[in-house]
C-alpha cells in the first residue's frame, strides 16, 4: 500500500490569516440589534465557522428574525467590506507562514465567508494569487461543520484527504476538517485550548506550525479515513 505524502496545506481565512472575527461580531450585533435581537456569548461562539445561511436560519428559528435573507446578506456584505477596508489586519505571522510553506506545498483556502467578502480580503492584502484553490461559502451547499467545504477543496487540488493538513481556529471548522478525513492543526486565536481538543494538534499561532510539527503528525492517515467513513451528516 502506498504511504500518503503531505502535498497541501489548507487554511481557513477568518481567525487564521486575518483578525476578522471581532469585526464580524460587531457588524452582526449591529445588524440584529436593529430588530431587537441580542445573542448570548455561547451563541456567538457556536456561530464561528458556520455559513451565512445557517446563522440566518438560526436567527429566524430561535429569535423570530424577519428580514429577507437576500436583503440581510446584501446589507451584511456591504457593512463587512466597509469595516474591513478601514480596520482589518493580518495576523502578524500570516505572511511569514505563507513565505515558509508556499514553495514546499500547495496552499489552498477554505472559508465559510461569501465569495465577495473573501475576494475583497485577499485583494486587500495581495494574497489572491497565493492559493491554488479557494472554496467559499458561496461555493457549497452544506457549510461547516459538514465536511463538504474541505472535500470540495481537496477535490479541486486533485488530491486525497490524507495528503493534506488543514489549519483552523473554530470548533465547527475542526469538525469539518476531521469529518473530511484531513488532519487538523488548530490555533488559539478564537477559542482556548480546551475547546480545540478535537484537532490533532493545537498551537498558539501560525508561527507554531513548523516543518517538524507537520511531519510529526504524518502516519499515513488511517485514523482519518475511518473517521470520514463513519461520519454522519444531514443536509
Amino acid at each position: 500500500m502506498d504511504i500518503p505524502v503531505l502535498q497541501a496545506i489548507i487554511l481557513d481565512l477568518d481567525g487564521v490569516i486575518v483578525d476578522s472575527e471581532p469585526l464580524y461580531r460587531r457588524v452582526e450585533e449591529e445588524q440584529f440589534a436593529r430588530y431587537g435581537i441580542w445573542f448570548t456569548d455561547a451563541e456567538w461562539a457556536s456561530f464561528k465557522g458556520i455559513g451565512e445561511k445557517k446563522l440566518y436560519d438560526y436567527s429566524v428559528r430561535e429569535h423570530g428574525f424577519k428580514e429577507d435573507f437576500q436583503e440581510y446578506l446584501t446589507q451584511k456584505k456591504q457593512r463587512l467590506i466597509d469595516s474591513f477596508a478601514r480596520e482589518l489586519r493580518l495576523f502578524p505571522d500570516a505572511l511569514d507562514f505563507i513565505g515558509r510553506f508556499q514553495g514546499r506545498y500547495r496552499l489552498a483556502l477554505t472559508s465559510s465567508s461569501e465569495r465577495e467578502v473573501v475576494d475583497f480580503i485577499l485583494k486587500k492584502f495581495y494574497l489572491l494569487d497565493v492559493f491554488r484553490i479557494i472554496v467559499t461559502g458561496s461555493d457549497i451547499t452544506h457549510s461547516k461543520p459538514h465536511p463538504e467545504p474541505y472535500l470540495k477543496t481537496v477535490k479541486g487540488l486533485g488530491l486525497k484527504p490524507e495528503e493534506c493538513i488543514a489549519v483552523e481556529d473554530s470548533v465547527n471548522g475542526i469538525r469539518s476538517v476531521r469529518a473530511a478525513g484531513i488532519k487538523c492543526i488548530a490555533i488559539t486565536t478564537s477559542f482556548g485550548r480546551d475547546a480545540l481538543q478535537e484537532a490533532n494538534e493545537v498551537v498558539d499561532n501560525m508561527g507554531g506550525i513548523t516543518e517538524i510539527l507537520l511531519h510529526s503528525l504524518w502516519d499515513g492517515g488511517g485514523e482519518e479515513a475511518e473517521l470520514r467513513a463513519n461520519a454522519k451528516f444531514t443536509p
